[in-house]
C-alpha cells in the first residue's frame, strides 16, 4: 500500500494509482488495510464531461466508491469502470452494478 493516502474517513483510505493498461484516472480504496476497491473513470469519459476536469475527478472517484462500498457491501473487491455512456452532467447514470467488471490489480 502507498504511504500517506490521498482521501481517507472513518477507516477508509483513497489513493490514486497509475495502472499501465488504463487510459484514465485510477483509485484504489481499502477499509482499513484491505483493499476492497478499484473505481476507475475512461479518458473518453473526462474527454466528453466538460465538468469532469483533472483536478477534480480524484475526489469524484473518491466519492463514487465510498458511496458504492458504503451502501452496497460488497463481500468480495469489486472494479467500478465508468465509461462515457455513464455520467450525464457529472453523475453517475446507471446503477452501479451495471459499472463492474473483472477485477485486476493495477500495475503501478
Amino acid at each position: 500500500m502507498p504511504q500517506e493516502p490521498d482521501f481517507s474517513r472513518e477507516g477508509w483510505k483513497g489513493y490514486r494509482v497509475r495502472p499501465l493498461h488504463f487510459a484514465g484516472e485510477s483509485l484504489e480504496v481499502y477499509h482499513e488495510t484491505e483493499l476492497e476497491l478499484l473505481v476507475q473513470v475512461t479518458t473518453s469519459a473526462m474527454a466528453a464531461e466538460a465538468s469532469l476536469k483533472e483536478e477534480n475527478v480524484p475526489e469524484w472517484l473518491w466519492e463514487i466508491g465510498i458511496d458504492y462500498l458504503t451502501s452496497k457491501q460488497p463481500e468480495e473487491r469489486k472494479r467500478l469502470v465508468i465509461t462515457v455512456q455513464d455520467v450525464t452532467d457529472g453523475e453517475v447514470n446507471k446503477a452501479y452494478e451495471n459499472l463492474l467488471r473483472d477485477f485486476e490489480a493495477p500495475s503501478i
